[in-house]
């Protein structure tokens, strides 16, 4: 504790801490420390702009919940904030569900469409001007296949931890994008 106190004594916050000069055990109730600060520091806003639910913003209890809940791996901005949206609005909502699993079925399938949408849509789906009811239906239809052949996720995650996105992997090939037509078969 000493030596945690010693290193903060020249800050003006704790956020100015560097946490990998210190010893372990400082190390480890300075991040204790931080993640119970996050909450006076970082606005909502900012937290929908970095990519992440702080819980606590929320006065939420869920059980199996850190206070972060990462959002970050859905890629298109505008699928991702809304997201953020729906999940702030749940969160705010009396009578919401209070268990882990709701919120994570509604990260899963943003997760879904976004992996289906970075290997058929144009631009990896980041506009959503671009995007035609075309791509809804392959989506569902794709997701149906999945179902009823009980085949993987788009977004399983590999032993390695990275993301398992293959357009091959997809039921109904999509039309190959602009990009696309320079690859060769076995390059991909």
């Amino acid at each position: 504790m000493q030596s945690l106190v010693n290193s903060c004594r020249t800050l003006d916050t704790l956020t100015e801490l560097d946490l990998d000069g210190l010893p372990r055990r400082s190390r480890g109730l300075a991040q204790v420390m931080l993640q119970s600060l996050r909450v006076v520091y970082v606005t909502p806003a900012e937290t929908r702009e970095a990519g992440y639910l702080e819980l606590d913003h929320f006065g939420s209890s869920i059980r199996g919940f850190s206070s972060h809940y990462d959002l970050i791996g859905v890629a298109q901005r505008w699928l991702r904030d809304l997201l953020w949206d729906y999940l702030a609005h749940q969160l705010r909502t009396p009578g919401s569900p209070r268990t882990r699993s709701s919120y994570d079925d509604t990260r899963r399938a943003c997760l879904e469409l976004n992996a289906f949408l970075e290997v058929s849509a144009e631009g990896g789906g980041r506009d959503p001007a671009l995007l035609q009811a075309d791509h809804v239906h392959r989506f569902l239809a794709d997701q149906r296949h999945r179902a009823r052949n009980q085949l993987p996720s788009l977004v399983v995650r590999l032993k390695s931890g990275e993301q398992h996105r293959d357009r091959d992997d997809l039921a109904f090939h999509p039309q190959p994008r602009s990009q696309d037509h320079a690859v060769g078969p076995g390059e991909r």
